[in-house]
C-alpha cells in the first residue's frame, strides 16, 4: 500500500510534481493499493482538474493500483470538484484498472482498502 498525505495547500506545478512523484513510487513498488489524504488541498483550479483527469488519471490507471481510497474534508466546494473528476473514472470502468472510493475518516478507507478483492 502506498498512502500520500497532503499537509497544506499547494500551487498546480507542486500538485502535478507530487503526483507525478507518487506516479513514480507506484511503478517502483507496485502497489495495489492507493490512499491520498486530501484533506488540507482547498481547492483545484480548472487547470489542475484538467490535468488530473487528461494525465495522471490514465498514467494511474497503467500501474497496479486496483483500490484508490481519497480521505476528503468538510470542504463540499471542493469535494463537489474531486467527486466531478472522479466521476470520469466511474463512467470509463472499462478503461481504468482501479476503483475509487472517498472517505472522511482513514479506518474507514483502509478497511475499505483492505477487503479481499473479488474476483
Amino acid at each position: 500500500m502506498t498512502e500520500m498525505i497532503w499537509h497544506q495547500q499547494v500551487s498546480g506545478d507542486v500538485l502535478q510534481e507530487g503526483l507525478d512523484l507518487l506516479l513514480t513510487s507506484l511503478q517502483e513498488d507496485k502497489t495495489n493499493y492507493l490512499l491520498i489524504d486530501t484533506r488540507s488541498l482547498a481547492f483545484f483550479g480548472p487547470t489542475d482538474q484538467r490535468w488530473i483527469r487528461k494525465v495522471f488519471l490514465p498514467k494511474l490507471s497503467g500501474k497496479h493500483v486496483k483500490r484508490f481510497a481519497r480521505i476528503i474534508g468538510p470542504d463540499t466546494l471542493n469535494q463537489a470538484i474531486i467527486s466531478n473528476i472522479l466521476c470520469s473514472v466511474q463512467e470509463r470502468r472499462s478503461t481504468y484498472t482501479f476503483v475509487v472510493e472517498s472517505f472522511y475518516e482513514r479506518d474507514e478507507a483502509l478497511e475499505w482498502l483492505l477487503e479481499p478483492i473479488c474476483v
